[in-house]
């Protein structure tokens, strides 16, 4: 019982901000992506 707490208050808080860190990273990519392609402007 006390070992499933433990293992809970520690590793479930790194796994909320691993997951926020790839999300982020994952947006950012994104996002930088789309305005370089903006900014580029039609190719044709």
């Amino acid at each position: 019982m006390f070992v499933i707490a433990i293992v809970m208050l520690l590793l479930v808080p790194v796994g909320v901000m691993i997951a926020g860190a790839a999300w982020s990273a994952t947006i950012g990519w994104l996002i930088e992506s789309d305005t370089e392609a903006r900014s580029a402007g039609p190719t044709g």
